[in-house]
């Protein structure tokens, strides 16, 4: 088997302990020195005590260490991590002995991989950084055995020990509180209580929540539905009334429709919830005197009926416009003249009892409507070419006997020589074109 050697770097610590850079440089002493030939390590465990070292582990207090003597060793603020169980701090200011480190190793550096650094404590994260192994703690893991070891005094979780790591569950709903205060709850038909420091809420009786007016309903015609604060208000509506028929809804006003609807519209009262209405008739006016009924026009004589409204009558041959004047006779035009109606004679109106009584006319059908003579166009019939349809360009149209019809355009412009005068159909006119085959100008 081959040995192993070991070396031990002892530092000497005035008060609180040495650098950082000088423990590193007594480890590379250990290494060199491992490293110095298997001859010599046969005998190094007999031979003297190298440099620094003595029988009893202890260093002479003025002997110098690695190159650094006492007068090199300086206190730290804060102890460093050398990778041991923690050493008591000297606090009389005596010199003690500290091992900074021993390397087991042969000619391997500390690790190779992660799995070499395993430290058994799932609370850190191990990996193997350029040779050495590192163990980072992992941020919130705290480790345990059991889950007595995870308690976090919090009422509203539950502790749990698993692979060695505390797990920490919240309580679902859970919250503490010092006072009712401290709890705050979205819901607001909720009372809120502060019991053994956890908050306790209570539902609030006939309370509903809301985010629409719509989500109030109560199916009472006679409130309104609101949501107020996200809590619904179904407040009464002054003057409602609900019915089962319109016999319940009336108000003895002759004047207006009693009338029992649903809160959309009519329905069937007797199964349905149902308010009253009582919309006014349009025109009308309750009355117990004759007087209190306002001629509207002087055309109309007003009184009070037997059911205590207003009755209004339209005097006989009075006007207030033309068509309140009825129909003349044949050929006169109703007129209202000074609340009066008038019947003057109708220009060119010809009387008749049939079509033969109505002169001719071209073009036009005669007939006889309400004893007055009337015409109809002749389709296709004309006295001007104006009454005959537009033809298609370059083509004009025509009225011969009454007749409509259509010829080409025959165009007389005046051309210079060699050029002849022709209807361009694009632009519908007549232009020059040529120059004409042959001719010489």
């Amino acid at each position: 088997m081959k040995k192993r050697y070991f070396r031990i770097c002892l530092i000497f610590l005035f008060t609180v302990g040495c650098s950082k850079n000088e423990i590193e440089t007594t480890r590379a002493e250990a290494k060199s020195d491992q490293q110095a030939g298997s001859s010599e390590q046969d005998n190094s465990e007999s031979a003297s005590p190298s440099k620094g070292t003595n029988s009893d582990d202890t260093i002479p207090p003025n002997e110098a260490i690695g190159g650094l003597s006492p007068t090199d060793i300086k206190p730290l603020e804060q102890p460093i991590n050398i990778g041991f169980d923690s050493v008591p701090i000297p606090t009389t200011g005596a010199l003690v002995p500290i091992p900074v480190g021993i390397n087991e190793h042969d000619d391997e550096e500390e690790c190779d991989k992660n799995t070499d650094c395993n430290d058994d404590n799932n609370c850190t994260e191990d990996s193997c950084q350029g040779g050495e192994c590192i163990n980072s703690p992992i941020l919130g893991c705290a480790p345990c055995l059991i889950a007595a070891d995870c308690a976090d005094n919090d009422v509203c979780t539950t502790e749990d020990c698993v692979n060695g790591v505390c797990v920490l569950n919240s309580i679902l709903g859970c919250a503490t509180c010092t006072t009712a205060s401290d709890c705050i709850y979205a819901n607001t038909c909720l009372l809120a209580d502060c019991v053994a420091e956890i908050c306790i809420y209570t539902a609030v009786l006939g309370c509903a929540t809301c985010e629409t007016a719509n989500d109030c309903n109560d199916n009472n015609p006679c409130t309104l539905d609101a949501c107020v604060n996200e809590r619904c208000s179904n407040p009464e509506i002054e003057g409602c009334a609900s019915c089962k028929a319109p016999t319940d809804c009336n108000d003895n006003n002759p004047c207006t429709t009693d009338q029992c609807n649903c809160v959309n519209g009519p329905c069937d009262c007797t199964t349905a919830e149902c308010t009253c209405s009582n919309p006014p008739i349009n025109g009308c006016s309750s009355c117990t005197l004759d007087s209190q009924c306002n001629a509207n026009g002087p055309c109309v004589n007003g009184s009070c009926g037997i059911d205590m409204t207003c009755e209004y009558a339209w005097i006989s041959g009075c006007c207030v416009n033309n068509s309140d004047c009825p129909t003349g006779a044949p050929c006169t035009t109703p007129t209202c003249s000074g609340s009066q109606c008038t019947y003057p004679a109708t220009p060119s109106c010809v009387p008749c009892v049939s079509a033969s009584d109505c002169p001719a006319q071209s073009c036009q059908t005669a007939s006889c409507n309400n004893f007055e003579c009337s015409y109809a166009p002749i389709a296709g019939c004309c006295t001007t070419v104006s009454d005959c349809p537009n033809p298609p360009n370059c083509v004009d149209a025509t009225c011969i006997n009454n007749v409509c019809g259509t010829e080409v355009r025959h165009c007389t412009n005046s051309c210079p020589t060699c050029f002849r005068p022709r209807c361009n159909v694009i632009l519908d006119r007549c232009d020059c074109q040529g120059p004409i085959p042959g001719c010489i100008p």
